[in-house]
């Protein structure tokens, strides 16, 4: 997943992970593996379901799911889809919200907020697991069903209660209701038609494994007339069009007064959804309150309310923030320096938002983060922390970073903290621009404001960053001040900004979650900084990865970011050490968000 093994490893490995050859123990290992490489959705789970199938039967019918799950999010059941464009039919579910008008390709943070809204979203597979272009190419060249055509259905970011997920094959069955268990779904149905259809069948039998809330696993079969009292239909009723013949069809569905097959099937799959989250008594019951969602619009005003607030929100998008627009023109100025210069080559011209790589313990990893375009880099100064480092070291990383290079390092001293205060990060940002190395910036926590001044002195560190201190200290030391403000999921904005707005000493605010430990790298409500950056620029820090940045930074417009965490991986001795090509990705992934909302 990360891109870095041979192609032929790949290709080997996915062969022999046929679909036959799984096991309850690998496919969980699968889903595993792939949720820690998605983005995180920043929303409750509780009540969720997601209905979805493998696809690949074949047989290319409506997009029955898809219709189903407007219907049961207009009936008071939340319902997050996780989806992708067809691969052998004519219309996916992507394809399908596209043909309706709906902007499918949003980060997740905004997809939580129109989930919010309206009761339904859509998650686009592409935007969930960018980490599958590295193995897509493979697949294709193979030819096979392989583990991904089976981890689809089960790898939904949301991680739903709630499931109803049709199988291509009769032998999947036993094999996903068992793995949706020991997942902790709460309750689910895999089904299979007796015609090999993912979904239940308007034509005739399909075959049912149902996760009880109990825990217990049952299976029996269903048919539309005995089980939905709905009339069979033949498949050929219900085949699919392209991406606009079937959003026609669905409005006119959704509209009420338009009977059909495809509606009949529609509302046996809804009403399937409706008995395994408890808001139907049993299978008729659900066609009957799946029907009068139609009957009394709300399932066609969910469906225009989630376009409408997918429209509102892509258009948003266009939008600069009004902070981060007033910090570009000053982070695209450039220094002309000579070309022989050393530390040319070490920091690339910058772009908002600004990085900062926290942690750095080593002179190896100081330079590769400078050669990867990082415009700070932070060092702790925290004896309790595992990432704490001494001054010698620091000082080592200074000399290493300053040596033949032309630094106005100095002039940090010439610069009255008057000044600072006045000028807030647009003069950091100047400074970033004009020192041709990323700017060294200390952490500290509790230390004594003596033992502070000695250590920048000493290490020539350019910034402080402070972690629990009254904001009045900031203009007792030596350095512009960076205050770390601790964000809860209590946290009140206004407050957060009555605080802010009565600092007038810090240079800088960064925002990040309270540390439940050294490296508990968790994210915390972006939307709270999105409404504090609206009134003062921030810094954003907390739980981010090269994963989820580019959205973090579409979504909030930081002026600048800060991981430690999200670039690290443990070593045999259990030491924190950073990843250099996560580095690299970072900052890469970073500046590319940016420039998407240019």
């Amino acid at each position: 997943m990360s891109g870095r093994s041979p192609e032929v490893l790949v290709s080997a490995f996915l062969a022999l992970l046929s679909p036959d050859k799984l096991s309850p123990d690998i496919i969980i290992a699968g889903v595993k593996n792939m949720r820690a490489h998605a983005l995180q959705f920043p929303i409750n789970r509780n009540g969720v379901i997601d209905i979805v199938g493998t696809g690949g039967d074949g047989l290319d019918t409506f997009n029955i799911s898809t219709s189903a799950a407007f219907i049961v999010a207009s009936c008071g059941v939340p319902v997050v889809k996780c989806g992708n464009r067809s691969s052998s039919s004519k219309c996916g579910s992507a394809d399908l919200l596209e043909a309706l008008g709906a902007n499918i390709t949003l980060d997740l943070t905004y997809s939580s907020e129109i989930f919010k809204r309206c009761g339904f979203c859509f998650l686009f597979a592409q935007k969930c697991y960018a980490s599958m272009k590295h193995v897509g190419p493979i697949r294709k060249q193979l030819g096979i069903k392989t583990i991904f055509n089976v981890l689809g259905p089960l790898i939904n970011p949301c991680i739903p209660d709630y499931q109803l997920t049709g199988v291509y094959d009769r032998s999947l069955g036993l094999l996903f209701i068992q793995c949706l268990k020991r997942l902790g779904v709460k309750s689910a149905m895999i089904v299979h038609s007796e015609e090999g259809m993912d979904e239940i069948s308007i034509q005739g039998k399909t075959h049912i494994w149902h996760l009880k809330l109990d825990g217990n696993i049952v299976e029996f079969d269903v048919t539309p007339d005995n089980d939905f009292g709905i009339k069979k239909q033949n498949l050929s009723a219900v085949i699919s069009g392209s991406p606009q013949e079937n959003a026609i069809k669905l409005n006119k569905i959704l509209s009420g007064g338009y009977e059909c097959a495809i509606l009949d099937h529609v509302l046996i799959n809804a009403s399937a959804a409706l008995v395994i989250t408890g808001r139907a008594k049993d299978f008729r019951d659900g066609v009957v309150i799946a029907r009068e969602s139609i009957n009394n619009g709300k399932a066609l005003q969910t469906m225009n309310d989630y376009i409408k607030y997918t429209q509102e929100y892509g258009s948003s998008l266009q939008i600069t923030a009004q902070n981060y627009g007033q910090l570009v023109p000053i982070a695209n100025q450039t220094l002309s320096v000579d070309s022989n210069n050393k530390a040319c080559n070490i920091c690339a011209t910058s772009t908002l938002p600004y990085v900062k790589i926290c942690g750095l313990c080593t002179v190896d990893d100081a330079l590769a983060a400078a050669k990867a375009g990082a415009d700070l880099i932070g060092f702790i100064f925290v004896k309790k922390s595992k990432r704490y480092v001494s001054v010698e070291i620091v000082k080592a990383i200074s000399a290493a970073l300053k040596a033949g290079s032309w630094s106005k390092c100095e002039e940090v001293e010439s610069i009255s903290v008057i000044d600072w205060h006045q000028q807030r990060c647009l003069n950091l940002i100047q400074l970033i621009n004009h020192t041709n190395r990323p700017l060294l910036v200390g952490v500290f926590m509790n230390n004594d404001i003596k033992e502070i001044n000695s250590i920048v002195k000493e290490a020539g560190l350019d910034l402080v960053q402070l972690h629990n201190y009254e904001h009045e200290i900031a203009t007792q030391i030596h350095r512009p001040v960076i205050r770390v403000i601790s964000i809860e999921p209590t946290t009140d904005v206004q407050n957060i900004l009555q605080m802010i707005e009565s600092d007038s000493a810090s240079a800088a605010i960064l925002l990040d979650v309270v540390k439940t430990s050294d490296d508990c790298g968790q994210t915390f409500d972006w939307t709270i900084a999105k409404m504090i950056n609206k009134k003062v620029p921030i810094m954003l820090a907390g739980g981010l990865t090269p994963d989820n940045i580019r959205a973090a930074v579409r979504f909030v417009h930081p002026w600048a970011v800060d991981v430690a965490s999200g670039v690290e991986y443990v070593d045999s001795s259990e030491q924190l050490c950073k990843n250099h090509i996560k580095i690299k990705e970072f900052i890469n992934e970073a500046k590319s968000g940016a420039a998407s909302n240019q």
